[in-house]
């Protein structure tokens, strides 16, 4: 009865009884289930950020990994017993202190201790029973006497207060350490306090474990334990080593167990290191144990073409020499290879060359791993994944690239899945201090801080050098770079969570192909001012501005990568290209939001972020893709004979290349793989690497004819098989691109906390022995509305009529109330035509600006897409054209189909992560925008003959539930709460009830 009362007062339009199981199926529905292999690399990184990922095992059992673990108890804290006389002996050059700290600097040694003096043992006494454990080592000299105590008193009375406190004796000549005890001789032949320490020596406290223990008896266990005699001969590395002999001692047991070498030295005489070898006496014989059998020396292949790097793996010489530099996981891995079963050919013999390359390669992944994959550009060499010029950030994008490389080769994504390969691009990045120097060179920072426009921004950059360096440096690069480029920005605030400034910043593709080398130097030092320039454009203070940021404070790098894609005539493009996004703003009622999404086009990803008609794929349901029709798909794509640089500009740069043109076919050409059985040796054979097991521990097995190098054949001909792929079957049946965009989408949320999006290119192969790629261009947080606004959760699902709502949405994105909106901007639906869009623009624009002047926020109404390139679709405003507004709605364009989707577009990332609320209204539906309630309103001054301007006396309530996606602007004197609330409350406690009968 009240469910009718209710339709015929108009409130319920259109509801179904199964509306409510409707929705509870579908969020029912589980995931895109991703192949095992993938879904244990998600398990792993899921583990591996709650802890160490790692199994537990025995300490003994395996070698570390950090260099942290090691020497983890440190001498940070000493107190030097000497006269004010005696301190001069050892501060001639300066005060102690920072001697010992520069020569912890010249040494590479970390954290140096600070030394506190004193001058009498009383008052050095004192200082220790104030706080036993305060002190990590005593330096005593011998010849320090006090009032009432010497130096063997003042000895034994600090073992009394803490018989675990190391004390160094420090003589000033050799004749003060002989009358320590009658057993040395004037050679200083027997060291009695060692000697003691491991005859009477307790333990725990030659591990150095021993608590602070003062009851009697305890000192007479422990009196040589801690006590060490030094010879004082002019140098004050010597201090150092007294640092690192307690560090030494106090860490030796924990060190070891860890897989430190330890080496037990018989020394008969304190001066003077020696050993006899072969019977006689050899002053050399300890530095060759050192050197050549505990492997501090250089490790030296006298001959590679005689094998005698064979001879090195067979004694375990790599993993020594390794082991001897702190290098254990590259020990560890050396140690654990199979010699010589993996490093033998199919003849039988010993490959000496394999053995060398792949030393070669596990020591530069190793290099990379360190570096987390980033190399200064005067020591990376070809394996280097990241290489920078300059000090400073790498920027936002520079951030996202290290992270993917980073589990890129943790969990070896290439080899994943086998018809597909994940690459992550290379990159070679100028860092910020060379922005920094190229904008106080040029003293740019006042002059485009004050330009006025975005032309006159531009023309001062152009104008500027880069510095000399630099300008070397990209020279020597494009030597090696012959394929097109692409310069890319990469800001601070670039890619920031909630704010991540997509496409704010200029990115320029070079097709690289000029005629000279300096020619393509000028052209790439063009795009390289260009980013630069775009760090001051209108656009970017406008928006650091409205986000809390200081445009003088942004700081540019530039990412300089190889264009994903293929020749094809006079251009140059990939399969497809695209954004994909961890959250699916528009599910399908099968599908959930968390199954993510991706908008694509075929060639380059430029159409998709500049909003024009993209094909839209769920990752729930990926076998169905919309916004396409087979034969008539544009193709984005990089004119190669186009001519970049500041006279030419870069209108001409990218293009949209016709259906009729067949670019569409070339695109989606491959070719089918190799039947099972069929091998095709690489032509990079001969520089790989062969081993059993990869970096990672995975096994390998390698086919005969590995390693074997081809020269002097020629290339393979073009295999006639090649077909074109229908684009469905690239999606998700002959590529299996879904669910690898799925699997990155949920290892990046993993990773960054937070739903993130990713830009991508495909290029499927081109000839029958290789995989399809998929090039991971950029991964940057995704804007997620849901938690952008805190407003109190409101939740409902039936929409009211156009009696109560001007407004009512079921695709609205946003959560909460959006509030203080006074003011509607709106384009009625009969004064829309594709080609007035640009005049609605301007007037928009106008409007706009008056209303940012006032402060004040606006709800902003028309027909097509917001911001599109494609006038014909929409309104082509930027985001300085519409910033003044807080919730943006789209309608159908008169005439035409539903509103195209805008997600994927920089222009709606950015309005996500200001926290717009946004809505589609599709015609035909019970979804509505009621333009004929607006206009019947007195318009402003300042609405122009397209473009209307409203203000009401009350603020208008604008109301979305995030998680039904409804979203509805009540009318002035209709509130949500009576209306809607109350209603939808109704109905779910009737629909429970009807439910449980």
């Amino acid at each position: 009865m009240r469910s009718a009362l209710l339709r015929s007062r108009g409130l319920l339009p259109g509801l179904a009884s199964s509306g409510a199981s409707r929705l509870r199926s579908a969020m029912a529905t589980p995931k895109l289930r991703l192949e095992p292999q993938l879904e244990a690399v998600l398990s792993r990184f899921r583990a591996s950020t709650k802890g160490d990922g790692r199994p537990k095992e025995e300490v003994s059992s395996r070698l570390v990994e950090e260099f942290e673990r090691l020497q983890s108890r440190k001498v940070q804290r000493v107190l030097l017993v000497c006269s004010d006389y005696d301190s001069y002996t050892f501060e001639q050059d300066g005060l102690l202190t920072e001697l010992v700290d520069e020569e912890y600097a010249e040494s590479g040694l970390t954290k140096p201790p600070t030394i506190e003096r004193v001058s009498t043992p009383e008052a050095a006494l004192a200082r220790v029973r104030a706080d036993p454990t305060n002190f990590d080592m005593i330096i005593t000299l011998l010849r320090s006497e006090g009032r009432t105590m010497n130096t063997g008193e003042f000895v034994s009375s600090v073992q009394q207060v803490n018989p675990a406190l190391p004390i160094g004796l420090l003589a000033l000549s050799p004749s003060e350490l002989t009358a320590i005890d009658s057993r040395i001789d004037r050679n200083l032949r027997i060291n009695v306090n060692k000697r003691l320490m491991w005859e009477t020596g307790d333990a725990a406290l030659k591990a150095g474990t021993a608590a602070v223990d003062s009851r009697a008896g305890s000192s007479a266990r422990v009196a040589d334990a801690w006590v060490w005699p030094f010879v004082w001969q002019g140098n004050v590395s010597l201090f150092t080593a007294m640092f690192k002999a307690v560090e030494d001692r106090l860490n030796a047991a924990n060190d070891s167990e860890y897989g430190v070498q330890s080496i037990l030295l018989v020394e008969d005489n304190v001066k003077f290191y020696s050993f006899p070898r072969d019977g006689e006496h050899d002053p050399f014989a300890g530095v060759s144990f050192a050197e050549h059998d505990m492997m501090f020396g250089p490790l030296t292949f006298q001959d590679g073409l005689t094998g005698s790097e064979l001879g090195s793996a067979r004694e375990c010489h790599l993993s020594k020499w390794f082991l001897a530099r702190a290098e254990f996981s590259l020990a560890r891995r050396f140690r654990a290879s199979n010699y010589p079963t993996d490093f033998i050919d199919p003849e039988g013999r010993e490959r000496a060359d394999w053995l060398r390359n792949w030393i070669l390669s596990e020591t530069r992944a190793h290099r990379n791993k360190l570096a987390s994959g980033v190399e200064n550009v005067h020591s990376a060499d070809a394996s280097t994944t990241i290489v920078r010029l300059g000090k400073g950030s790498l920027g936002g994008k520079g951030r996202g690239f290290r992270f993917l490389h980073s589990i890129e080769d943790k969990y070896s994504l290439s080899t994943l899945l086998p018809e597909l390969e994940m690459v992550v691009p290379r990159s070679f990045i100028l860092a910020t201090e060379v922005f920094d120097r190229f904008i106080e060179d040029n003293k740019l920072m006042v002059p485009a801080l004050n330009a006025t426009t975005n032309e006159e921004v531009r023309e001062m950059f152009a104008a500027a050098t880069l510095p000399q360096d630099v300008t070397v440096e990209l020279r020597r690069y494009l030597e090696a770079q012959t394929s097109p480029l692409a310069v890319r920005s990469s800001s601070l605030f670039e890619d920031a969570f909630l704010q991540p400034f997509a496409g704010i910043y200029e990115s320029i593709m070079l097709p690289n192909t000029a005629g000279s080398l300096e020619a393509r130097l000028d052209e790439l030092s063009w795009a390289v001012r260009m980013v630069y320039a775009s760090a001051y454009c209108l656009e970017a203070r406008a928006y650091s501005e409205g986000t809390g940021n200081r445009a003088e404070e942004e700081k540019m790098a530039v990412i300089m990568q190889e264009v994903v894609g293929d020749v094809h005539g006079d251009h140059f493009y990939p399969s497809l290209a695209g954004v994909a996004n961890s959250i699916d703003f528009y599910p399908r009622p099968h599908t959930q939001p968390e199954d993510g999404c991706a908008q694509l086009r075929l060639g380059l990803g430029f159409g998709v972020v500049d909003n024009l008609p993209s094909v839209h794929l769920s990752l729930g349901d990926p076998a169905n893709p919309t916004g396409y029709a087979e034969g008539e798909m544009q193709v984005s794509a990089l004119n190669l004979a186009a001519r970049p640089g500041a006279a030419a500009g870069e209108d001409s740069l990218l293009v949209s290349l016709p259906a009729e043109s067949g670019a569409a076919a070339a695109a989606l050409t491959t070719v089918p793989r190799l039947s099972a059985g069929s091998v095709v040796a690489a032509p990079e054979a001969a520089s790989s690497v062969p081993l059993s097991h990869d970096v990672h521990g995975e096994r390998v097995v390698f086919k005969q004819g590995y390693g074997e190098e081809r020269r002097g054949e020629a290339p393979p001909p073009p295999d006639e098989s090649a077909v074109v792929l229908p684009l469905q079957r690239a999606l998700s049946g002959e590529v299996p691109l879904a669910s690898a965009l799925a699997f990155l989408l949920r290892l990046g949320s993993a990773g960054l906390g937070c739903p993130v999006e990713i830009e991508f290119a495909l290029r499927l192969r081109k000839d029958a022995g290789s995989r399809h790629q998929l090039h991971v261009l950029q991964m940057r947080p995704q804007a997620d509305l849901s938690s952008n606004n805190t407003a109190r959760a409101l939740r409902f699902r039936y929409l009211p009529t156009s009696d109560y709502a001007a407004m009512a949405s079921k695709h609205a994105l946003g959560h909460g109330r959006f509030e203080q909106i006074r003011d509607v901007v709106f384009v009625p639906p009969g004064r829309f035509s594709p080609e007035n869009t640009t005049a609605i623009a301007a007037e928009i624009s106008a409007i706009n600006a008056q209303l940012r002047a006032e402060g004040r926020k606006c709800l902003l109404i028309a027909p097509g897409r917001w911001g599109s390139a494609d006038t014909a679709r929409g309104i082509p405003v930027g985001w300085a054209d519409i910033d003044a507004s807080t919730f943006i709605v789209e309608t159908t364009v008169p005439g035409s189909a539903k509103v195209p989707l805008s997600q994927g577009s920089h222009f709606f990332q950015n309005l996500l992560s200001f926290g717009h609320g946004y809505a589609t209204v599709e015609e035909g539906s019970d979804e509505y925008a009621d333009y004929d309630y607006w206009e019947r309103l007195p318009a402003e001054a300042g609405s122009g003959e397209f473009a209307r301007h409203v203000r009401l006396p009350e603020p208008l309530e604008v109301v979305v539930d995030g998680m039904s996606r409804r979203g509805v602007v009540m009318k002035p004197g209709k509130p949500f709460e009576v209306y809607i609330a109350q209603v939808d409350a109704f109905m779910a406690i009737q629909e429970q009830a009807s439910g449980s009968m």
